[in-house]
């Protein structure tokens, strides 16, 4: 089953992210309510994410079955995915676990919390995004570059290509899109900061 995106429903898929950058945004203004919002904005940001993510791999996974059995790229598509699933259950769990804050260093600087356990999560997000944006859309378009059928070629590119590209192209301009607005909010907080 292909999924037959467009521009249009490719920003509705990204209506939690959206949502997450919007109440980041918000939290982060002067004023802003900050603990409940930033943990609603945590949990939009990697739904949003997982969503987009798990489309694309869905996409790639049914390319690979219909020309040919790769195991390789079939893991490499679905680790991101299980990773966002991991995430978004230890983040679950690390709201309900007992708070217990981190005492603070003698100095101006406070003591990092990057573990290993922290350090894992960096990796593998660093990994979903590549994945995202170079890794997975880069592998669909060498294998049909690779077919010799024309109408085949065609077909692929219809089915699976166009549609991984219009998710990634549509990210990309709403992340650049977010960029701004929040480029713009500090600047406005740094020329005004009464308000």
């Amino acid at each position: 089953m292909q999924i037959k995106l467009n521009y249009w429903k490719a920003l509705l898929l990204l209506i939690p992210f959206i949502a997450g950058l919007a109440l980041t945004n918000l939290v982060l203004t002067p004023g802003g309510l900050r603990y409940p919002w930033s943990i609603i904005a945590n949990y939009l940001l990697v739904i949003g994410f997982l969503v987009i993510v798990g489309c694309q791999a869905y996409m790639l996974v049914n390319f690979i079955n219909a020309t040919k059995n790769d195991l390789y790229f079939k893991i490499n598509a679905l680790v991101p995915v299980a990773f966002l699933i991991l995430n978004l259950v230890y983040m679950v769990y690390l709201n309900f676990k007992p708070y217990h804050p981190v005492n603070s260093s003698n100095g101006p600087v406070r003591v990092s919390n990057l573990n290993l356990g922290g350090l894992i999560i960096l990796l593998l997000m660093m990994h979903a995004i590549i994945n995202f944006f170079l890794t997975n859309n880069n592998y669909v378009s060498w294998q049909i570059k690779k077919i010799t059928d024309a109408a085949k070629q065609e077909e692929l590119r219809e089915n699976y290509l166009k549609p991984m590209k219009i998710l990634v192209r549509t990210s990309a301009y709403l992340f650049l899109i977010f960029v701004v607005i929040t480029m713009f909010l500090d600047i406005s907080q740094i020329l005004n900061p009464d308000h």
